[in-house]
């Protein structure tokens, strides 16, 4: 960065004070392009229905990031510079309303394009003192005493355009394109008769270059997978996905949530991109086969791989060729034939006698078996083996340890039980009409585990899920919780906004001998209440937030999820953090 040069009792000038501002603006444009590329981005600038409704929409505060000339007139004492560009930042500190006019035919509507394009004004215009340079003691009113006015300030603003599309029949309007230099943010439609306008009517721009996520929150974005997950909304044998951010080319991964239809045949998929559709592409198997009819069932989740001309299913549905099926020395099934195979378990039921519920399967290399534990024998197996004593119990949390760390043992450790919980998932924001879930709990992860040999092991205590404060948004997951490679669990999801679908993959345990799922965030039921958040292994979730005197929604403890508000457009709470406790034994 270029800095200005002076000295004692030196003579000041004007271009002085005035190169050392334009040093700091450039400076200040290649942070800003270091990190945000050259493309024009956004931050900011919701459009919203005017309060009360009317004709009009208004455009909240924000900024606009946009490669500029350095200056392309002259400043002061200082030449233009046209050669050289720079990002520079367009601010609107107030909220702007633009009004809109409805078509004037009957069964006609017309969609306006919000745009926005960076704007320079030289404001602030004055008569400044001066002093003549032949007779210092007088003073003079403007140059030369001239009394003309001057800017003192060169603004960075935002021009904010509603452009208007042509009227067409409702349904058949088309959004115009942005004009030169802008860049489209918001379209609202407006139908005939028209007197008032609602959040129904406004709807974001295809490729809209908004700051989708800030720093602090680009981790959670990763870990609950945002940028590659999409919902089809298509029919047939084709899938239409509309990834977030909006792609320019193909994305080389998607994993695409809830088909729609089972497949008849041949299957397509289209792509929105930010300069149009992208697609129609084939979708064929992993191994190149074509796809055909039923390989790909209604509530399927696929997860997609661009190889260049077609994406590839990585996940296809196993189905095997079979025929009769019978029972060999007490377990599995001889599969023959050229059927396909169905596994139907019972419904689940409480079940009161815990010597009869089964835990988990495991295969016995003792015996060369396929076994079931039950709760009773994993009990009796614990403390069959267990020639120990309760030597000392450590709660790792984030209050006394922090989010990660070393663990050492005790001293004496000779065996330990641990439990990793992840961290709970916020609960999504509610809209202006309808309200939000509450968060998920976080997963937890049960291992026993021999300490002999152990010195010492790193661990990571997940966040819970950062309150989400963009309306009609969904929650943010949790953050997983790592206790070496002994036992891990994922966090649980953030809680469904009104405008997106909830992340439903339930936290629960990645490594260790036992996995448990943490609880689902419960939909509102009403619309004077919230939802609960979902619990933890340890703790139930947050307070749904409720019309009652005081029935605000609380934050997740111990990592269950936080629960959401009652009132419109109000933010849910966090997730709780997760947590680390290891039973030691010696």
């Amino acid at each position: 960065m270029d800095r200005s040069t002076v000295y004692p009792t030196e003579q000041p000038t004007a271009t002085t004070w005035l190169g050392a501002e334009r040093a700091k603006m450039i400076a200040q444009g290649y942070l800003a392009q270091g990190i945000l590329g050259t493309s024009t981005v956004v931050d900011g600038l919701s459009c919203i229905p005017t309060i009360p409704a009317s004709l009009a929409v208004t455009i909240n505060p924000g900024s606009i990031y946009q490669l500029e000339p350095v200056d392309s007139t002259s400043w002061s004492s200082l030449p233009l510079d046209t050669v050289h560009q720079i990002i520079k930042q367009g601010i609107s500190l107030d909220a702007v309303n633009l009004t809109l006019i409805p078509p004037g035919t009957s069964g006609q509507a017309i969609n306006y394009l919000i745009e926005a394009a960076f704007s320079e004004q030289d404001t602030g215009s004055t008569v400044l003192p001066y002093f003549d340079s032949a007779n210092p003691l007088i003073p003079f009113s403007g140059p030369a005493g001239s009394g003309i006015s001057q800017p003192t300030l060169r603004q960075g603003l935002i021009s904010l355009v509603a452009k208007a599309g042509v009227a067409a029949t409702a349904g058949t309007q088309v959004t115009p394109a942005p004009d030169v230099g802008y860049v489209g943010m918001w379209v609202v439609t407006v139908a005939n008769g028209a007197t008032q306008l609602s959040s129904a009517q406004i709807s974001q721009y295809a490729a809209a270059p908004f700051i989708l996520v800030k720093l602090p929150q680009l981790p959670y974005w990763v870990q609950q997978g945002t940028y590659w997950q999409c919902i089809d909304a298509g029919a047939g044998n084709g899938i239409v996905v509309s990834p977030i951010p909006v792609p320019a080319t193909q994305p080389a991964n998607l994993f695409v949530r809830r088909i729609n239809f089972t497949n008849t045949g041949a299957m397509v998929i289209t792509i929105v991109g930010s300069a149009g559709l992208l697609g129609p592409y084939s979708v064929i198997h992993a191994s190149g086969a074509a796809i055909v009819a039923g390989d790909v069932p209604g509530n399927f989740m696929m997860h997609l791989n661009w190889d260049g001309t077609s994406y590839r299913l990585m996940n296809s549905k196993i189905a095997t060729a079979v025929g009769s099926l019978s029972a060999s020395s007490g377990e599995g099934i001889n599969v023959t034939g050229g059927a396909v195979v169905n596994w139907y378990l019972p419904g689940l039921v409480d079940q009161p006698i815990i010597a009869n519920t089964d835990l988990f399967g495991f295969y016995s290399a003792a015996d060369t078996h396929h076994r079931v534990e039950t709760w009773a024998q994993l009990l009796a197996n614990i403390r069959n083996g267990l020639t120990l004593s309760l030597l000392n119990v450590q709660f790792l949390t984030p209050f006394t340890v922090g989010y990660s760390g070393t663990y050492v043992p005790t001293t004496g450790t000779r065996s330990a039980i641990v439990l990793a919980t992840g961290g709970g998932g916020s609960a999504g924001c509610a809209g202006p009409v309808n309200n939000a879930a509450g968060g998920w709990g976080g997963g937890t992860a049960f291992t026993f585990m021999s300490m002999v040999g152990v010195a010492s092991v790193a661990f990571t205590i997940g966040h819970g899920g950062v309150q989400q404060t963009v309306p009609t948004l969904s929650g943010y997951r949790g953050g997983a919780t790592i206790f070496g490679i002994y036992a891990q669990a994922s966090g649980g999801p953030g809680g469904w906004g009104p405008s997106g679908f909830a992340d439903t993959l339930p936290g629960t345990g990645l490594a260790g001998n036992l996995w448990l799922q943490g609880g689902a965030g419960e939909y509102p039921t009403g619309g004077n209440q919230g939802g609960n958040g979902g619990s933890s292994f340890w703790a139930g979730g947050g307070a749904a937030g409720s019309n009652v005197p005081g029935g605000n929604p609380t934050i997740g403890s111990n990592g269950s999820g936080g629960g959401s508000a009652h009132a419109p457009s109000v933010p849910g709470q966090p997730g709780g953090d997760g947590l680390i406790v290891v039973i030691e034994f010696g």
